[in-house]
């Protein structure tokens, strides 16, 4: 079964599913059928049984081609029954569940079966959801990874291992050997009535190691003399590093693509000597490093031909260890073949061997291709035979290696040859180790004349397979040949744009530089000789695979359906992008065009621009799940990665989706509302993540709404709040996660927030994150994980203190000391501040003291949203370097609390460092929680961390300095002008004060608009004690001159 997306017949049809009962499926009476792992054409089929003579149904789904409707990652088997079906007692019941069983990576037939690195395992998903008018469903899901044992007859499958009730099946690296498998998953429904619907999903895949590389030196086609030349394939290697090459298996073998046209028969030299004579006994005459190699002819005193028999004997022909044939002369019709000499000695009669080339010739005489020997004394032996007839028949087989002649220095890494000139061989090596996939080398070698020689030598990426075309390449020819070379692109992949020569296309050296090669396949550079600025025969090529990762635009996607509808499930569906290694994984994630969304940097710089999405998916599919997409413009990303790291590849897409024709104000709310709502639905059979991304697509909805009906958004919005707030986070990641980011959706725009919505959505956001902090303790999250929900829950928090804000600041504008408005500016502070805080624990606690973190200094984690940005940051004990009181004008940091070291002198329990908590410039808590410009609010719940103790701001011991920006005009638009960053705010302690006492405490303001908050803690109870507070310019006040701006009881 094709795991894509395919046609719009099929997606409208499973659109059309979603939405009602699907028909009665009639099955026909059979038994479970066993496992079938290679069965073409397997499909839906519904298994019978009788009770009593009742005719009662059990529906499993074995599906594997196109016989089933897809959305993208989505594979709905036809299961939901209306007729009479089986109960596990037999009594006929009519099914009431619509149900959708999901394996996100798609089925695969073992011809095509996904293979898998090892070593770095993998991972399959699933999903199964029902909806059932008779109650909530139970769900179980049963995961097998069978191994194919094809030692048996017939091939038989083994358990492996398996896992139940889990959503993803996990294979970690290097748990599991090497085999070909078959994952089977099996996902039961059970209604409340007793029916079940099971579905059975399977896919092949194999487990493997990298496969060796072979590798022969000189290019994938050379040049070489005739009469000596080397084969080297000692660069064979174990891409995993496990194996030592000099283990390796090295098999050779040839083809013969061109025989010569070269007759060694008219061109010969001759052999006379009368001591080679295998009559003569001992001597010391010597054919070794002296001896000129060449084609000769045993003529005269030496005889007619080289002895071809065995010498019974050492120390004959005049030396020590005479060379005779121990392979027939070949006839004329055979032409010239490779054949074994061995040398006699003591009493071995091949205690060294040697090849040589022999030649029939008309006339009745043979030539030999005699390299030299391999010592003294060894020589050739020659003999006298009566008559020499070469036109006989043989029962020889001819095979290439009549051609390959190896010279005696050969080894299993590599081979000392030699032919006949004008010959072109095949060379082939395979490197085989056991248990581990082979590798394979060609070159084409071309023999020329002696001495000659023509070459390319890969200097850098030489890996032909895989040769990676995001690094330079470097392309040498070595030549002892006269002239000059010109390069040329012989073969290139389908739209492969033309090279661009480095400098000139001449020259020994082409230095490629990176990216010059962008179309992943073949390419095949050669090397001309040219004489005179003419072309000669000769030539040399590399050729060599290019792999590539994704470049910008390179990775097509497509949305499915390609209009779609708000609200209705879409997915996105892209080519699979090719990797030799191992599958890459796709990341789908979507955003809604102009929402608010939050930059999160931990513990890498800040990644502007990178927002809270939603609906995140990754895996191995290249299509994503189905995502329900409000309307308005949707931008969307899609994230391609390898294992080995060296693909990691972002590519952004924007779609429209185009409202209904129907207002939202109309279609939006029933989906939320009402026992038969999706919403309702949802969470009714414990999908808690579909509810909260159902509400945060539908918040969405509100966003777009508001350009044509405000009222009508804002209503949607606090409806989305209410239902977020059912939805039960207690323990569950997942849900923690989509509540959060529904949240961002909701309380993203403070236009669109009512006081009592926004102090909602700080409340919710609070106590989910702080259950979110406790699977981070627990060591449940992953960074990025931490990242985004910490981004949507800043997302959420300053959306709602905007809101808040606003709203408290016009009944302050209108005279008002309280009112509600300014009771929720108080309450969504004191949330969204304590929400900082867990923030903050969450950090400074877990994520900074994590193993790959290393301090000091610590890396900060920076959020940072529109006019808003946090940082946290750890700091060493007795370090103030990021304490507000000494830090100049200029700094960035608003509000800080120093270390413990400057807070007592000392640290406490020994520890060496301590959380310091920072506002970043740009996040002025004041502006939020004390209406901007006047001083009317508490800052309720605004606290620090000093080590594991939290205090209140206005309990810390030791005179701080709050360095904070201001923005003036403040409006409803909320566009403000910047004044200079060096305002101040002091804080204090006096102390104890005594009945009476007055306390004087100079401060200087340097510029006007800066705010003002005092706070005065006393512990008289009985009477409660007056405290006037008197602020005057210029001067400390007197009893005598008065100039107060304010008194406060």
């Amino acid at each position: 079964m094709s795991g894509s997306c395919d046609t719009l017949t099929l997606l409208t049809a499973r659109w059309q599913l979603l939405t009602v009962v699907f028909a009665l499926l009639v099955a026909s009476i059979q038994s479970q059928a066993p496992l079938c792992y290679d069965a073409p054409d397997k499909s839906c089929a519904c298994h019978t049984g009788t009770d009593t003579g009742v005719l009662c149904t059990t529906c499993v789904c074995e599906h594997q081609d196109l016989q089933l409707g897809t959305l993208c990652a989505g594979w709905t088997c036809p299961a939901s029954l209306t007729q009479t079906s089986c109960v596990d007692d037999g009594t006929a019941v009519v099914s009431a569940c619509t149900v959708s069983a999901v394996l996100f990576e798609g089925v695969r037939p073992r011809t095509d079966k996904i293979v898998f690195l090892a070593e770095y395992g993998f991972k399959f998903t699933s999903d199964v959801a029902a909806e059932c008018t008779n109650g909530d469903p139970t769900i179980a899901q049963q995961w097998t990874l069978y191994r194919l044992d094809e030692a048996q007859v017939p091939p038989a499958l083994t358990v492996e291992t398996s896992l139940a009730a889990a959503t993803e099946f996990v294979v970690a690296g290097n748990t599991v050997a090497v085999g070909e498998f078959l994952l089977e998953l099996e996902m039961t429904v059970t209604e409340t009535s007793g029916v079940k619907h099971t579905y059975i999903e399977r896919t092949w895949l194999a487990l493997v190691q990298q496969a060796l590389v072979g590798f022969i030196s000189g290019g994938t086609r050379q040049v070489v003399a005739a009469d000596d030349y080397l084969t080297v394939a000692d660069a064979s290697h174990d891409p995993e590093d496990i194996v030592n090459s000099a283990s390796f298996t090295y098999t050779w073998s040839y083809e013969v693509l061109q025989e010569s046209t070269m007759d060694p028969c008219t061109g010969y030299l001759s052999l006379t000597d009368s001591w080679r004579d295998w009559n003569n006994g001992l001597g010391q005459q010597c054919d070794g490093l002296t001896f000129t190699p060449g084609w000769y002819r045993v003529e005269g005193a030496a005889g007619n031909s080289l002895l071809d028999q065995d010498p019974l004997n050492s120390g004959v022909c005049s030396t020590t260890l005479g060379w005779y044939m121990v392979e027939p002369h070949p006839v004329l019709s055979q032409g010239h073949v490779c054949r074994r000499m061995c040398g006699y000695f003591n009493g071995d009669p091949c205690f060294l061997s040697i090849d040589i080339m022999a030649k029939a010739c008309p006339g009745n005489y043979y030539v030999y291709f005699l390299p030299y020997g391999r010592f003294c004394d060894t020589a050739y032996c020659t003999m006298t035979k009566a008559v020499i007839d070469v036109s006989g028949t043989t029962t020889e087989p001819s095979v290439p290696e009549d051609r390959v002649c190896h010279h005696f220095e050969s080894v299993d890494n590599q081979r000392r040859l030699f032919g006949l000139e004008g010959t072109i061989i095949k060379h082939t090596v395979e490197v085989s180790y056991a248990g581990r996939l082979s590798g394979t080398y060609i070159i084409i070698t071309e023999l020329g004349p002696l001495g000659s020689s023509l070459q390319i030598y890969c200097r850098w990426n030489y890996d032909s397979a895989r040769t990676r075309g995001w690094d330079g390449i470097d392309l040498e020819v070595q030549t002892t040949m006269a002239g000059s070379i010109v390069w040329t692109m012989e073969t290139s992949p389908a739209g492969a744009p033309p090279v661009s020569w480095p400098g000139t296309d001449t020259g020994l050296e082409q230095v490629f530089p990176p990216d010059t090669f962008v179309v992943a396949g073949e390419y095949t550079v050669r090397a001309t000789l040219f004489n005179g600025g003419v072309a000669t025969a000769y030539y040399a090529e590399y050729t060599f695979n290019i792999i590539t990762k994704p470049s910008p635009g390179q990775v097509v996607c497509e949305l499915k359906p390609s209009d779609p509808i708000p609200l209705l499930p879409a997915c996105i569906s892209c080519e699979a992008f090719p990797y030799y290694l191992h599958p890459v994984n796709y990341e789908f994630r979507w955003w809604k065009s102009g929402k608010p969304v939050a930059a999160v940097a931990f513990p890498t710089a800040p990644a502007r621009g990178t927002p809270a999405f939603t609906s995140p998916y990754s895996g191995l599919s290249h299509y994503s799940l189905n995502t329900l997409l409000p309307p308005g413009r949707i931008r969307f990303r899609v994230k391609i990665t390898s294992v080995d790291g060296v693909i990691d590849h972002d590519e952004d897409f924007s779609i429209v989706v185009n409202p209904r024709n129907t207002p939202a104000s109309v279609w939006a709310p029933p989906l939320l509302n009402g026992p038969d709502s999706a919403f309702r639905k949802k969470l009714n059979r414990g999908d808690r993540v579909g509810a909260a991304e159902l509400a945060g697509a539908i918040a969405g909805v509100g966003q777009e709404l508001a350009n044509t009906d405000p009222d009508a958004a804002t209503d949607l919005i606090a409806n989305v709040i209410d239902h977020l707030n059912e939805i039960d986070t207690t323990n569950d990641l997942g849900a923690q996660r989509a509540v959060l980011a529904a949240l961002s959706d909701a309380a993203g725009n403070p236009d669109l927030l009512t006081p009592a919505a926004a102090v909602s959505a700080a409340n919710q956001t609070l106590a989910v994150l702080r259950g979110f902090r406790d699977q981070v303790a627990a060591g449940l999250t992953t960074v990025a994980e931490v990242n985004t929900a910490c981004a949507a829950a800043f997302v959420a928090i300053g959306g709602s203190l905007k809101a808040a804000a606003r709203a408290a600041a016009e009944d302050h504008s209108q005279g008002l000391v309280y009112s509600e408005k300014i009771q929720a500016n108080q309450d969504v502070a004191k949330s969204s501040f304590r929400t900082i805080d867990v923030m903050d624990d969450i950090y400074l606690n877990y994520m900074m003291t994590a193993d790959d973190i290393t301090g000091p200094p610590w890396p900060p984690a920076m959020i940072a949203i529109q006019h808003l940005e946090l940082r946290i940051q750890r700091e060493t004990c007795g370090d103030s370097s990021n304490s507000a009181f000494r830090a100049g004008d200029n700094t960035p940091i608003i509000f800080g609390v120093p270390s413990i070291a400057d807070m007592t002198d000392g640290c406490s329990g020994g520890s060496e460092v301590t959380g310091v908590s920072v506002l970043h410039a740009g996040f002025n808590p004041f502006e939020y929680s004390n209406n901007s410009q006047l001083v009317m609010g508490d800052v309720v719940g605004l606290t620090s961390k000093l080590a594991e103790a939290t205090n209140h701001v206005t309990g810390l011991g030791t005179p701080i300095d709050m360095i904070f920006k201001r923005r003036d005009n403040f409006t409803d638009d909320m566009n403000f002008r910047r004044r200079r960053t060096d305002d101040i705010m002091l804080g204090w302690n006096i102390g104890s004060a005594y009945v009476g006492n007055v306390t004087v405490v100079p401060f200087y303001v340097r510029y006007s608009g800066s705010s003002l908050h005092i706070q005065i803690s006393h512990n008289y109870t009985d009477p409660s004690p007056v405290v006037n507070l008197f602020l005057r310019k210029d001067a400390p006040p007197t009893p005598e001159a008065y100039n107060w701006t304010e008194t406060t009881r």
